[in-house]
């Protein structure tokens, strides 16, 4: 019984995985059946945009300064968001980003959709850069987050810090290696 959960949870996490490895930044469209209601989403004002330039130059300290990490702080109607070590092409110059939020309508859970799109040239590396912005008119303080490798409810206290860290881990089970991808909250 024990064996037959474990390798529910591992299947469960491994399907998980697969999709978060995805870089392409992820929209949530809305179905034919939202848009008979006039449900649509809303596009939100972003301000503050910078970026760190490619951190392999400056140089990384430890493994632990090197995990994908978000950071979400909320005061008021304004989010603060921090994407550290966010993976892009090394030629990368700018961050443009792009939030959308659909309000759930009664009993539905409402969508903060986050897409971040490098501009830049293109050379044959990759660089982590910390991108870091401001989003205003965001409500609610609990909600579906879709941002670059995270996809889950979000539940955010007025000024405390949410850390999301990106955790990839090989285990070995009766003989079989898998890797596990962990959330850390």
């Amino acid at each position: 019984m024990m064996r037959k959960l474990l390798l529910i949870v591992i299947t469960t996490l491994m399907v998980t995985a697969s999709f978060a490895q995805d870089a392409e930044p992820k929209t949530i469209s809305l179905t034919d059946a939202e848009r008979a209601r006039g449900t649509e989403d809303q596009e939100l004002p972003v301000s503050d945009t910078q970026n760190s330039g490619c951190l392999k130059a400056q140089g990384a300290n430890s493994e632990e300064d090197q995990i994908p990490t978000i950071v979400l702080e909320k005061e008021g109607n304004i989010l603060s968001v921090q994407l550290l070590n966010y993976t892009s092409n090394c030629a990368t110059e700018d961050f443009e980003v792009n939030p959308s939020f659909h309000e759930g309508d009664a009993g539905e859970t409402s969508t903060l959709s986050v897409d971040v799109i490098p501009h830049g040239g293109h050379v044959r590396c990759q660089c982590p850069y910390n991108v870091s912005f401001t989003i205003s008119d965001l409500e609610p303080n609990s909600f579906y987050l879709t941002c670059w490798w995270f996809e889950g409810m979000v539940e955010l206290t007025e000024g405390e810090e949410l850390v999301l860290k990106d955790i990839w881990e090989n285990v070995s089970i009766d003989g079989a290696d898998y890797t596990l991808h962990k959330t850390l909250r």
